[in-house]
């Protein structure tokens, strides 16, 4: 069949989708609705499972002006003491065979960019799989006629409605979102503080700022850690905060016919393992290794990371009490090891 596979998305995802299958010489159309690229934003972490896709498709050396944590620190929310510390850098790079990275969105979204052409301003309005090839509606109204469609269009997917009927659930969470000065007090880390029904994450991005997430319940009308260690609320009084609520699907979806989906299309996970962006990387490169296996490849590893997120959703925001130093205990007992299983994906 002559006609592209059409990749639905410009996103990190349907970026590396399109750059994967570009190298096996599969030719590919990507769409994306924004007119442009935007130009600032705020920050990301790619673990060594997501950074061994990334360097595969050649980006190791542009990646080396991203950060690069030495550690993650798992804080108490009142006092600020250290419950635990995974080890990143030099450490985790050598484990795993690729490092982790923290880094501006829009810094990684222009490097895969730089791989790929991307036909911007194109909104797509739905697919229709005619058995034998797949027909791509525009909102201009004209037609791209496909060999196979893959919805990377994130989390309110158009392409989505081609493969399964339903909706987004909110999970009951809302992230608040900032990007402030770095300052020497914080160090090469990612820092997460624990508290009762919320919790703060910092991490810079190797350009003289920090990304700062607070997640608390949806009631939540602002980032709230009154009571919290003079660290975690000086830090929070330097920020002024995006709002994002955060959904979910009831269920994962993967393909139907010639139309496949991934990444938040596919499987839109709860950020309590910071593992979207790897997903979606780890989805490109099954996608390209065939997409008759794909389900079967990539469903069981999803749905472990999925059921992570769901966990820390839950341990992440216990009151203080026996639950809360249980889980404590784990998370000091735990170390790089305890990523092995999520870290060490395809090494």
């Amino acid at each position: 069949m002559d006609e592209p596979v059409v990749i639905v998305g410009a996103g990190i995802g349907g970026l590396a989708a399109a750059a994967v299958l570009a190298r096996r010489g599969v030719r590919c159309m990507v769409l994306e609705r924004a007119r442009g690229v935007a130009g600032t934003g705020g920050g990301i972490q790619i673990a060594p499972n997501g950074s061994a896709v990334l360097h595969r498709l050649g980006l190791a050396e542009k990646l080396a002006r991203a950060g690069r944590p030495v550690e993650r620190q798992i804080r108490r929310w009142s006092n600020d003491a250290t419950i635990g510390t995974v080890e990143l850098g030099a450490v985790a790079a050598d484990r795993y065979g690729s490092p982790y990275y923290t880094l501006r969105r829009p810094y990684l979204h222009r490097m895969l960019l730089d791989l790929v052409d991307v036909r911007f301003g194109a909104a797509c309005t739905g697919v229709n799989d005619r058995g034998d090839h797949v027909v791509v509606s525009l909102e201009d109204g004209s037609r791209l006629t496909a060999s196979v469609v893959i919805g990377a269009d994130g989390l309110r997917s158009v392409v989505r409605r081609a493969v399964v009927a339903d909706r987004l659930r909110a999970s009951g969470w809302v992230a608040y979102r900032a990007v402030v000065p770095d300052f020497p007090a914080h160090g090469n880390r990612v820092i997460v503080r624990l508290g009762p029904g919320r919790h703060l994450v910092s991490y810079p991005m190797g350009d003289g700022y920090l990304t700062i997430v607070a997640v608390m319940p949806v009631a939540s009308t602002a980032p709230m850690v009154d009571g919290w260690s003079s660290a975690a609320r000086s830090l929070v009084d330097r920020c002024q905060f995006a709002r994002y609520e955060l959904f979910d699907r009831p269920r994962a979806a993967w393909r139907r016919g010639r139309v496949v989906l991934m990444g938040d299309a596919a499987h839109p996970l709860l950020p309590f393992v910071a593992q979207g962006a790897c997903q979606a990387l780890e989805d490109a490169e099954a996608i390209a290794a065939g997409v008759e296996n794909y389900q079967a490849v990539r469903a069981s590893r999803v749905a472990r990371v999925a059921a992570a997120g769901l966990a820390g959703a839950r341990e992440y925001h216990f009151d203080d009490g026996p639950a809360q130093r249980a889980r404590d205990d784990r998370l000091a007992a735990a170390g790089l090891p305890g990523q092995d299983w999520l870290f060490g994906y395809g090494s």
